[in-house]
């Protein structure tokens, strides 16, 4: 296969597509009471709305480990950025809850494609230190939309007017990007069987271990979905307060995710995950053990940084397993990583409804410092051998 030079754009092209395609999660987010009341819902019954998406998006992640085998990445991430455009029009115009519901539903689908196609982009683009540095640039695209997106879509008080002037013109721009500056990729096995590139992954034992392993560790996760509340109900911090700590949060996990994918090299993919999962692991069981505001927030901000830092080696870790397969790799991780962060949320509500805060962080942190182990132990590193 001939060399592909990317262009100037293409990695702000991959960073943008990457976040964007929560737009209408974020919008829901934010304004879910509001499109409750539009069609006269309860929030209870509109709230089926996020378990129809991750449903849909998990069996979407699976697919992809089979549709990657014989297809471009940059073509199935364009095709994944046209399902998002298609849905959020689709969101702005819907007439209906129901219709609202299926079409808000398969805003999933392209994200489930869009999400394992950025990485994969970036390894066949690039390689070395320029892969892990890019991994860090796209990575950081994540938390800074949701920093900038909050306080946007915060000012809108009629959800639809978030979707026709955040969600679409963002979704439209990441696709004429992504077609302009993204070039093609060929796809390497284009005449082999669908089941190619998932027989290559199940038969590379540390590639297992990688996908298992990388996924039990949900930490930023669960801080973004359950750490705001515990501030307030155990230190009774404001709401507003939370607000500005959240951001401050992300943006720290922004910073880190840039500058994390310039030293990782020094290190490599493996002891750098290994590390930040057994780090954030750890640090999470204190964040919700101490009743001490001060250290209870220093943990958090090194969650955020170790996280954002993690980001970036473990998806190198994961492109450097298969090389010839890298689409069905990520793909793979893809559909575990969703997994994983079902069973970290359903093992934090369980123990946060029967026990306390400290028996839930210690529930979730001890599955990140499970995952650091065995990756030290089962998990190699082709680059670094």
């Amino acid at each position: 296969m001939s060399e592909i030079k990317p262009g100037r754009l293409t990695i702000s092209s991959l960073a943008l597509s990457r976040s964007t395609l929560t737009g209408a999660s974020l919008i829901s987010s934010i304004l879910l009471i509001e499109i409750a009341q539009s069609f006269g819902k309860t929030v209870g019954e509109t709230s089926q709305i996020l378990t129809f998406y991750a449903i849909l998006g998990t069996i979407t992640a699976v697919g992809m480990i089979f549709l990657s085998v014989r297809n471009s990445p940059t073509r199935l991430q364009n095709i994944g950025l046209g399902i998002c455009v298609i849905t959020s029009i689709g969101c702005y115009l819907a007439p209906s809850y129901s219709v609202f519901l299926i079409v808000y539903s398969l805003c999933s689908v392209g994200g489930a494609i869009i999400t394992p196609m950025t990485s994969t982009i970036v390894g066949e683009l690039y390689s070395g230190k320029e892969r892990s540095k890019n991994l860090g640039i796209v990575f950081t695209g994540i938390p800074l939309f949701y920093a900038i997106g909050y306080l946007v879509v915060g000012r809108f008080s009629d959800w639809r007017n978030a979707f026709a002037y955040f969600a679409i013109p963002l979704m439209v721009l990441s696709l004429l990007l992504s077609l302009k500056a993204v070039p093609y990729i060929q796809p390497r096995k284009s005449g082999e069987s669908f089941f190619t590139g998932l027989r290559a992954v199940l038969k590379n034992r540390s590639a297992v271990w990688c996908v298992l392993s990388s996924s039990l560790s949900s930490v930023w996760i669960i801080c973004g979905g359950y750490i705001p509340s515990m501030y307030r109900e155990v230190f009774e911090i404001s709401v507003s307060r939370v607000a500005i700590l959240t951001a401050s949060l992300i943006l720290f996990n922004a910073v880190s995710s840039f500058y994390g994918g310039r030293i990782i090299p020094r290190f490599g993919n493996k002891r750098v995950t290994a590390f930040c999962n057994i780090g954030t692991g750890t640090l999470f069981i204190i964040v919700l053990s101490v009743r001490n505001l001060y250290i209870s927030l220093a943990g958090s901000l090194l969650v955020c940084i170790l996280a954002g830092v993690q980001m970036s080696a473990g998806s190198g870790l994961n492109l450097s397993q298969v090389p010839d397969y890298k689409s069905s790799m990520m793909s793979v991780f893809s559909a575990t990583a969703r997994f994983g962060g079902s069973l970290n949320f359903a093992v934090m509500g369980y123990l946060l409804s029967t026990y306390r805060w400290s028996t839930a962080g210690l529930g979730v942190g001890g599955l990140g410092i499970l995952s650091g182990l065995l990756i030290l132990l089962f998990v190699e590193d082709p680059l670094r051998q």
